[in-house]
């Protein structure tokens, strides 16, 4: 480990996994050129069949040629190629409208897509014209085409800076407020003895009170990168999780269940019952026999 004064430790372990980070990233970001090369060579091919039929027509004006009687003809053509390819052509527009103007992702983010019904948490494996191939946490291959893609709310992880990770916890809501102080104190210390995975700011606020026996705590923490790596996330937050179940643990901050008072009524017929039955017990079933005992 390299150990420098009021600096977190880089260990070897950490050191690998950024080389590996920027690995990963600059084969993403090659990735993203290949299939960006594709698309405008795509786009091209389209522009340039118009292009051609432009001329086309403009060389039968130039040349005196009666254009309707030419066109004529291919009208059939043409509706039909209309009814067939309209639909197609309308995904393509809309499909270079979303990846040039709006590009909310290139190959190797982490996007969260919420297509109103689930929210979807995916890797970008490939971008087409069309569709765009998406990897889920689960090894899942999901083809989307990008017509559709643009109508849902899509959260790209990769490119924020760092997310703001969310600790929901209760404590007793007789605790008193020099003890909070404590706790408050003692979650600092906590993320500055952890500088590698996390900032020193945070924030602890006082969420609710239920029943007036239960308080309600959130706490955010700023961790030093973003949510792009899911494994690296959660083994961070596990740290966090723990570290504050050992700061509550030291201070004895627990919550337990009011006592709850419990009154036992015996009804008429069971009263009967039981005297009926007189000093044999043979005939009492257990419960019966607890409650005589009790009267």
């Amino acid at each position: 480990e390299v150990t420098r004064a009021r600096r977190p430790l880089v260990s070897k372990k950490r050191f690998r996994r950024v080389i590996k980070e920027i690995f990963a990233k600059r084969q993403a970001l090659s990735s993203s050129l290949r299939d960006t090369r594709s698309i405008i060579g795509q786009v091209d091919t389209i522009l340039s069949c118009i292009m051609a039929f432009v001329i086309v027509i403009g060389m039968l004006v130039l040349f005196q040629v009666d254009v309707v009687v030419f066109l004529l003809p291919l009208s059939s053509f043409f509706l039909a190629g209309a009814f067939i390819f309209g639909n197609l052509t309308k995904n393509i527009f809309e499909g270079m409208v979303f990846l040039f103007n709006t590009h909310p992702y290139d190959i190797g983010d982490r996007v969260w897509v919420n297509t109103g019904k689930e929210e979807l948490n995916m890797f970008v494996m490939e971008i087409n014209i069309l569709f765009t191939v998406f990897r889920q946490w689960a090894g899942h291959i999901t083809f989307i085409s990008n017509a559709q893609l643009a109508t849902y709310t899509i959260q790209n992880v990769n490119r924020a800076e760092s997310n703001w990770e969310e600790l929901k916890f209760q404590i007793d809501g007789n605790t008193e407020d020099e003890v909070l102080r404590e706790l408050e104190a003692g979650v600092r210390a906590f993320l500055e003895s952890s500088t590698a995975d996390w900032h020193p700011n945070f924030v602890l606020a006082i969420d609710s009170i239920e029943n007036a026996n239960k308080m309600k705590l959130i706490l955010w923490a700023s961790p030093r990168d973003n949510w792009q790596d899911g494994g690296l996330r959660f083994n961070r937050r596990n740290k966090l999780v723990l570290g504050v179940r050992g700061v509550l643990s030291r201070l004895g901050i627990t919550y337990t269940l009011p006592i709850q008072h419990v009154s036992l009524e015996t009804s008429h017929n069971v009263r009967e019952t039981m005297e009926a039955t007189g000093p044999d017990t043979t005939r009492v079933s257990p419960s019966l026999q607890v409650l005589k005992n009790y009267l």
